[in-house]
């Protein structure tokens, strides 16, 4: 059975509850599985996370503002667990994606429900429970700073809500608001098999290994070099191959993104504030730079630290450390000074099994086994 583990900022509850606003490390999030059953995906939001389960419960707890913990129907903070069922005739539930300020999740038959900021779910008032959203045959979702991207069994990619930076990867840079899912072009027919959106750059992975990559590129998260002002549609990153996964990270400032290949080798640009590329030094870098010899399955870009967990299940955490981000017990009493510039093995999980890690700019989540 997977369990939640939860851990840094807390101030409004997002890593559960805690003494003086931070988790220094991995705390079990306890809950009745007998009534809600067990978890199977997991989301870090903004000051917020959620879960969703194979009863389809949608579990959330942290900071309510704008409706972000569904079904919550006064948009406070709760640092338990607020239990909402979903239920839409009979579609299972099969994956949850957390943004800043809204969230989004993913039925078994393709279909997409959000909830959250209005201008993120394309409405005008906040929306207090997940609402559908008019698109069908989906197979993933993300979402980043009031926005989402998703995309298709065909290989199409879609996206709508806050148009900041150019996200929304239509050629516009003006600050527009898409209502509806609008698809995007610029893959040169390329079939899209995996998103992410981060705060203000976006990337999408290709069947054939490449990646696409938009938005600001002020810091080299982008990985293309010599672009500083941002990139409006799906540009091609040429000097990469083989690509599985792409993490933009969020936040507004010291932008980053790791990418894992098909072999495992993990990949990292951008900037190297407090070390969270991983690449052993505190060096910013325009393209993507490989370091670590970890085989890593899936990785994780927070705002200003790093995850990844590895092919033996271990969980790996680099960057800053401040108010335990990082999950190390060491980063006990160093809120700022604390920093780890290579990714280093999570102590609390060294008998245990991770199957996914989740990051958000103040905390981390992990679902372990």
């Amino acid at each position: 059975m997977a369990k939640i583990y939860c851990w840094g900022l807390s101030k409004n509850g997002q890593a559960g509850p805690c003494k003086d606003g931070k988790v220094l490390i991995p705390q079990l999030i306890e809950y009745d599985h007998k009534l809600y059953g067990h978890v199977i995906d997991i989301s870090a939001g903004g000051l917020f996370t959620a879960a969703i389960t194979d009863r389809n419960y949608i579990l959330s707890f942290g900071c309510g503002k704008y409706g972000r913990l569904a079904g919550s129907v006064n948009e406070e903070d709760s640092k338990n667990i607020i239990a909402y069922k979903f239920d839409d005739s009979n579609k299972n539930l099969s994956a949850i994606s957390c943004g800043i300020w809204h969230a989004c999740i993913l039925t078994q038959c393709g279909s997409v429900y959000v909830w959250g900021y209005s201008k993120a779910c394309g409405s005008t008032n906040n929306m207090l429970t997940p609402q559908k959203v008019d698109l069908l045959n989906v197979v993933g979702i993300a979402c980043g700073n009031n926005f989402t991207l998703c995309w298709t069994t065909c290989g199409k990619a879609y996206s709508w809500g806050v148009n900041n930076h150019g996200v929304l990867g239509h050629g516009n840079s003006s600050y527009k608001i898409e209502d509806s899912p609008k698809e995007i072009t610029g893959f040169c027919d390329h079939f899209i098999v995996q998103m992410s959106a981060g705060t203000t750059h976006c990337g999408a992975v290709t069947k054939d290994g490449y990646l696409f990559v938009w938005g600001n590129n002020k810091y080299g998260a982008l990985g293309i070099v010599g672009e500083t002002k941002d990139i409006l549609k799906p540009k091609l990153v040429d000097n990469v191959s083989n690509v599985k996964q792409i993490s933009c990270n969020i936040g507004d400032n010291h932008g980053h993104s790791l990418l894992l290949t098909t072999s495992g080798r993990l990949f990292a640009s951008g900037d190297g504030y407090k070390g969270k590329l991983g690449l052993g030094n505190f060096n910013s870098s325009s393209i993507f730079q490989n370091q670590s010899k970890i085989n890593f399955v899936q990785i994780c870009s927070g705002g200003i630290h790093s995850a990844g967990v590895s092919d033996t299940g271990e969980l790996f955490t680099w960057g800053c450390g401040s108010d335990g981000r990082l999950g190390h017990p060491e980063a006990a009493g160093h809120r700022y000074l604390y920093h780890s510039n290579i990714p280093k093995a999570v102590e609390a999980f060294s008998k245990k099994r991770v199957l996914k890690v989740s990051a958000s700019y103040y905390h981390t989540v992990a679902l372990v086994q």
